[in-house]
């Protein structure tokens, strides 16, 4: 029977494994799946912009899409007594949420808002970790570079 240790946190340390043929009968226990990966690492600290081509693609992409940094006006504030729609589309509620009291139907709305926001950033998100798993596919800086202009 499997014995299972239980840890208070993370490894801080890498766990490393020898040869199969090294093995014992625990080890055997505790890997699921052993691969081989022709996979090289390095590591290039010079953050500088080394093909301009790509950083005015990138900007173009910026500029053709919208940028929180421009697109959005971030000195406005939430006014929490106003509906979150447009008027003409407070107008046109029916059924339940049109018998509700004022108070109420604000509170709902705005919660309505809060949930399809929500859904939007998660969709933003779920976009991101495609362009980010696509790109790890690439060999090149600048091809993981436009690989992720897919997310936009």
């Amino acid at each position: 029977m499997k014995v299972i240790t239980k840890v208070d946190g993370p490894p801080v340390d890498p766990r490393e494994f020898d040869l199969p043929e090294n093995f014992s009968p625990n080890h055997i226990e505790d890997i699921a799946e052993i691969f081989q990966t022709p996979m090289t690492g390095h590591y290039n600290w010079d953050y500088t912009d080394a093909d301009s081509r790509i950083k005015k693609l990138y900007e173009l992409g910026k500029e053709l899409n919208w940028d929180g940094e421009i697109d959005l006006d971030w000195s406005k504030g939430i006014a929490r007594d106003e509906y979150p729609i447009k008027p003409e589309m407070v107008a046109r509620l029916e059924g339940p949420l049109a018998a509700l009291p004022e108070e109420k139907r604000l509170e709902y709305m705005r919660h309505d808002q809060a949930w399809a926001l929500s859904q939007f950033l998660h969709g933003e998100q779920g976009s991101s970790l495609g362009s980010l798993s696509t790109s790890f596919l690439c060999t090149h800086l600048s091809s993981k570079i436009i690989c992720c202009f897919s997310d936009f």
